[in-house]
């Protein structure tokens, strides 16, 4: 397979997770954006393959400390996947919270709480239990100091979720989609 093969995407996105997976997250990120290359070039820049490379690539920008490009990655995989699936699709829910998330970590508690809230109300009525958990967890943590009774009462629910034998947990590098 040449260089520009869709094969060569999958190849180097593998190549990219296990990279990540060992720390190495500038050789995740070069091979993440030949992934996307290829994907892009050979699908489209609508197709839904690209936003999982996005994804992918917002995880090794984020580990790089490039919090800017981490969230670009994040918001361009979202605009695709809404543009290919309902408002209420899991994917959709499951981006909403890496963004209300990234926003977290930075202390932008209140540019957090709307993109979380829209992740429960998605998850929730997807069953996406998994997902669910963070972010419960992180609406909690962000409503901490304003609305303390109702963040424990999300902490706890998300504490009641995690113990649902139902409930699985991946490994903490899953953060990574694989296309």
């Amino acid at each position: 397979y040449g260089p520009g093969h869709p094969h060569r995407a999958n190849v180097t996105n593998f190549l990219g997770i296990m990279h990540f997976n060992a720390g190495r997250y500038e050789q995740a990120r070069q091979h993440w954006a030949q992934s996307l290359e290829i994907v892009r070039a050979v699908h489209g820049p609508e197709h839904l393959n690209v936003a999982h490379y996005l994804s992918n690539l917002a995880a090794a920008y984020g580990r790089l400390g490039q919090r800017d490009q981490q969230m670009q990655m994040l918001e361009d995989a979202l605009r695709i996947i809404e543009a290919n699936h309902s408002p209420t699709h899991r994917d959709v829910g499951q981006m909403c919270s890496l963004i209300g998330q990234l926003h977290l970590e930075a202390g932008e508690r209140e540019q957090a709480r709307p993109w979380l809230e829209r992740a429960i109300d998605i998850l929730e009525a997807a069953g996406a239990k998994e997902t669910l958990v963070q972010a419960k967890s992180s609406l909690g943590m962000a409503l901490l100091e304003s609305e303390p009774q109702q963040a424990c009462a999300l902490i706890d629910g998300a504490y009641l979720l995690r113990e649902d034998p139902a409930v699985t947990h991946p490994p903490a590098a899953v953060v990574v989609l694989a296309a």
